[in-house]
């Protein structure tokens, strides 16, 4: 008798979702075989193919690795084989089109819908403006996508789709990746409109009660004319939540005045003016000084300006600021790194401290600036954010891996900072701080290289972390063949591409290497893996 797979695998489109499905997660460091999938073509796509022709594709369970949230709590990202996210992605794929027709409109679920669109937050925070409501109830749900019931999205799949045959190879695929009858891989974008088809009946609900609701994953704004409709539409929104089985979170949920919430959305543009015209003030300021306006004149090749201004004494103080005005005004890096150093100077709970919010809002899009423009401002008190906010670890770590070689001491050092401020870390954490090591490995001091053997060697260490930092010792010549063996035959499979990169790394100088991955090459993931080593730089 076929099993569920093979009863859908003519339906399936795996060469297409060999390129989907290798989209890296989210929530977790890039890994090797994110990078590779391009190059796998058909052979590996046709292996796939057999297996679940023949019934022998059995998916392996997930490795949860736990990304800390706000408020000391954490999330629960899935780490999936390529292979079983190429399956994934088949299966999702089949789906989508009639998800997506069974969702309510686009203007009131703005994201994920069942095919794939861009994320429309900006749009969805104003949304609920455009009606006229006096006050903005938002909402959100808890531990969305790990409370995600099999049962009933089995039955809500269906019921959208009429894909039974499909419906039942996923529920089967969930259950053994998952090791529990609930919960969907966070991360990965094959989570998302299934996710979405999970809350629909509670979108209708909502639409048929006719409020003003809007969603966008599993955030929630609601327009009202006053509190009391406010906190009905909560009420009416926690009721359908608990019908299938979620809750609401009681520390998001919030009643604002539409003055309170505009006012928050326009946080950010308002930051970002006031420091661009503060730090233009400082520089006219500055200007004070006959030197500093001779210094601004070289650097902008307007020498003549200095002769009408300092000899003739045509042109005022205020008119020679005006023809400089381009080469006062600073740049949007410049005033990202006034914007990092003033959200610094006002944490969240601290004296005149930022609300969580706009502290995130200004970290986030500042250094994102900072990155683009490869700016070194935020080095040093990168390492101070993340000590106080772990969960910003992979914003600042992604920063710090913008930056040129040149400042790879100081990057090493604060993240040797970071790493022994006595402090509990998650693997997570260590994992992203180890990925910017490697990057900036040739700076690395002997007791940053001490520290990345012990967490290598930590029996106690989730191998997440272990596997990063055999990578890191790697690349630095020190590789223990016994420990990447142990780690290759107890681990699950998903690490093995990363120990045989490890492999690579330190081919020049361990002699066991070449063996090691003469013996690996008959996985075609690792092999193309190997390919992509050979032809990218270090």
């Amino acid at each position: 008798m076929p099993n569920v797979y093979q009863e859908v695998v003519d339906e399936l489109d795996i060469e297409g979702a060999t390129q989907r499905g290798s989209e890296r997660n989210d929530l977790l460091p890039p890994r090797q075989e994110d990078r590779v999938a391009g190059e796998l073509g058909k052979r590996f796509s046709e292996g796939i193919r057999t297996r679940l022709e023949r019934g022998r594709y059995d998916p392996s369970r997930a490795e949860f690795i736990y990304v800390p949230k706000p408020g000391n709590t954490t999330r629960p990202a899935a780490l999936l084989t390529l292979t079983d996210r190429v399956v994934y992605d088949s299966l999702v794929h089949e789906l989508r089109p009639r998800i997506d027709a069974a969702l309510v409109g686009s203007d009131i679920v703005l994201w994920p819908r069942g095919t794939i669109t861009d994320k429309r937050w900006r749009e969805f925070e104003s949304a609920p403006l455009a009606r006229g409501a006096a006050f903005i109830a938002r909402a959100d749900i808890t531990g969305f996508y790990e409370c995600i019931d099999h049962v009933v999205l089995r039955e809500t799949l269906i019921d959208m789709t009429g894909r039974r045959a499909v419906v039942n190879a996923l529920i089967e695929f969930l259950g053994r990746t998952m090791g529990a009858p609930r919960g969907v891989p966070q991360g990965l974008d094959a989570s998302d409109p299934i996710a979405t088809a999970y809350l629909s009946p509670i979108d209708s609900a909502m639409a048929r009660e006719c409020l003003d609701y809007y969603r966008h994953g599993d955030d929630i704004r609601i327009g009202a004319q006053n509190i009391g409709h406010a906190r009905k539409a909560l009420y009416s929104f926690e009721l359908e939540l608990r019908r299938r089985s979620l809750l609401v979170n009681n520390s998001k949920s919030i009643i604002a005045s539409v003055e309170t919430y505009k006012h928050g959305l326009e946080e950010g543009e308002r930051t970002t003016e006031e420091t661009k015209r503060s730090l233009l003030q400082a520089r006219i300021k500055e200007l004070k000084d006959s030197d500093k306006i001779q210094e601004l004149l070289d650097e902008s090749g307007r020498n003549d300006l200095g002769w009408a201004f300092f000899y003739h004494g045509t042109m005022s103080f205020e008119q020679l600021v005006g023809e400089l005005a381009k080469n006062l005004t600073p740049s949007d890096t410049e005033v990202a790194a006034g914007v990092f150093r003033e959200a610094m100077d006002k944490q969240p709970g601290t004296a005149r401290g930022l609300a969580p919010e706009a502290f995130h809002q200004r970290i986030s899009s500042s250094l994102v600036r900072l990155a683009a423009g490869k700016s070194p401002e935020a080095i040093a008190r990168a390492a101070e954010l993340i000590t106080r906010f772990p969960e910003k670890t992979e914003i600042v770590s992604n920063y710090w891996l913008s930056l040129d070689q040149k400042y790879g001491p100081e990057i090493i050092r604060a993240v040797g900072q970071v790493l022994t401020d006595g402090r509990f870390h998650t693997a997570w954490e260590k994992a992203w701080l180890l990925r910017v090591s490697t990057r900036f490995v040739d700076s690395l001091e002997p007791a940053q290289i001490d520290l990345a053997n012990q967490m290598a060697n930590d029996e106690d260490e989730l191998v997440f972390c272990r596997v990063e930092a055999i990578k890191l010792l790697a690349l630095r010549g020190r590789c223990d063949h016994l420990l990447v063996r142990r780690i290759w035959n107890l681990a699950p499979v998903c690490f093995r591409p990363d120990l045989v990169s490890a492999a690579h790394f330190a081919a020049p100088t361990e002699s066991w290497c070449k063996s090691f991955i003469a013996g690996a090459k008959e996985d075609l993931i690792i092999a193309v893996v190997l390919k992509h080593l050979e032809g990218t730089a270090r």
